[in-house]
């Protein structure tokens, strides 16, 4: 009775009145009427009483009391066991896995219903197992629920004025309003007290910065293309996105992923196009920045003119340099 009381209070809007049995007494010889009715206590806000309960409603749909729900009724509830220490099991005889008492808890708009199950006195032969006290619990609590709540009616807690509900991004701490990069499936809608609610935007997924001062350049003596760029800082709590770096491009072909801010491939072919780097988590690329692209046009050097020979009678024994140049750089193996 104590137990449906208290939780009586969340389904009264915060307010407790002491649970009683009889309103009123009729004297048969005079007629005279005696009601009874408890002082309404304020136990806690209207807030507080309204979204506990729609957390309790929660563990109905979703959690641990699932054990209390009856079909066609919007239900509440939290269930409980409490367990034997070592020593009492060993001096009781009982199993390892028995429990003492298996409770629930549960209102409706109307009504509150509390329910304790277990044997008054335990031992060997009397004792709950924790396996079967928790599905027998909920079959008699239904049973029970089936009679005692009105089903159908359509009732449902009524939400205050001092409570807002708010979609924040999940995963968000503290809780942050998503943002117009934030995936749909990654926002959720909650209960606020009114005041409370979060006015700051999460960042987590806003598109990443571009790059700037991207630069290419092809290395003769190496025979290599190096590309650098300005680093950016990491941005923080986006931990579960992996490392923060830049996807390189040449043209629409991927030739890897850095955290530094300079990458060379090896230089064979043709290398004249347009490189991009692209500012990326490793493992989620729903946020990259647009690319920075540079577009890079090698010319070979010039040939070296022979030298015009000075007048001579005898033929010149020392042979005319000839025209070199520079490979024609391609391969993309990372440096």
């Amino acid at each position: 009775l104590e137990m449906a009381g208290a939780y009586a209070a969340f389904a009264n809007g915060g307010t407790y009145y002491e649970p009683y049995t009889v309103n009123k007494v009729v004297f048969r010889s005079t007629g005279r009427e005696e009601t009874y009715k408890p002082e309404p206590v304020e136990a806690m806000s209207d807030s507080t009483a309204f979204m506990i309960t729609d957390v309790l409603k929660s563990a109905v749909s979703y959690g641990l009391s699932s054990a209390a729900r009856v079909n066609g009724v919007n239900v509440a509830a939290k269930t409980g066991t409490t367990n034997f220490s070592e020593s009492d099991k060993q001096k009781l005889n009982l199993s390892s896995d028995a429990v003492n008492d298996a409770w629930i808890v549960g209102y409706d708009p109307e009504y509150t219903m509390s329910m304790w199950y277990g044997y008054q006195k335990v031992n060997s032969k009397n004792q709950l197992h924790q396996i079967s006290a928790v599905v027998e619990r909920g079959k008699l609590y239904r049973a029970l629920g089936s009679v005692v709540f009105n089903k159908n009616t359509g009732k449902t807690f009524t939400q205050p004025t001092s409570v807002v509900k708010t979609c924040v991004e999940k995963g968000s701490w503290p809780a942050s309003l998503p943002s117009s990069g934030t995936p749909s499936d990654q926002i959720t809608c909650e209960y606020f007290k009114a005041g409370t609610e979060p006015t700051e935007t999460s960042s987590r997924y806003d598109k990443l910065t571009t790059v700037s001062n991207l630069k290419v350049t092809y290395d003769e003596n190496t025979e290599k293309i190096n590309i650098t760029w300005s680093k950016l800082n990491t941005p923080s709590g986006n931990e579960s996105f992996g490392e923060f770096g830049y996807n390189v491009y040449y043209g629409d072909v991927l030739l890897g992923f850095t955290t530094e801010n300079s990458y060379s491939i090896e230089a064979n072919t043709n290398i004249s196009g347009t490189y991009k780097v692209v500012t990326t988590f490793k493992n989620y690329s729903g946020n990259q920045s647009n690319p920075a692209t540079y577009k890079f046009d090698y010319k070979e050097p010039k040939a070296t003119p022979s030298p015009t020979p000075s007048p001579s009678t005898s033929p010149s024994t020392s042979p005319s340099p000839s025209a070199t140049t520079s490979p024609s750089p391609s391969s993309t193996s990372k440096e």
